[in-house]
């Protein structure tokens, strides 16, 4: 008797173990080509939601893709280094960016990513402080 107990338990217990989910993947397969991201401030400070535009550029075979980027007041560039050397981000600019806004990043290696958000409208050219060679632009609009 103590057996079918036992037999009847087990078959119970591994019948509520195995229960079934279905798990779809989404359809939508298309690539944006920005990342929005919203902030909602803490209640009592203000009721007005700030969005926050990234743009990415990839480090890769020795070059920033896109070369040329042109991005709105307020928005965040992320690079990402995919080569195996090492990568160092130099702003070249001068004026305001140069002096108030200066960006550049530490040594990144392979996965490494640096962000910087732009507020102020203008011309920025950059280039990687290891590999002059390779250069790029952003546009401030």
């Amino acid at each position: 008797m103590k057996k079918i107990i036992f037999i009847i338990f087990a078959v119970l217990l591994l019948a509520g173990c195995s229960s079934y989910t279905n798990i779809q993947s989404p359809t939508n397969t298309e690539t944006q080509p920005a990342i929005v991201v919203s902030k909602t401030p803490a209640p009592g400070y203000s009721n007005v939601t700030e969005t926050q535009v990234i743009q990415e550029v990839q480090i890769k075979n020795f070059k920033f893709i896109p070369e040329v980027i042109t991005i709105k007041a307020g928005t965040t560039i992320t690079w990402t280094n995919e080569d195996t050397a090492i990568h160092l981000i130099h702003n070249e600019a001068f004026g305001k960016y140069a002096m108030e806004e200066y960006f550049g990043s530490e040594n990144m290696k392979k996965g490494d990513s640096y962000s910087f958000t732009f507020n102020e409208k203008g011309e920025i050219p950059y280039h990687c402080h290891p590999h002059p060679f390779m250069t790029g632009k952003i546009i401030v609009e």
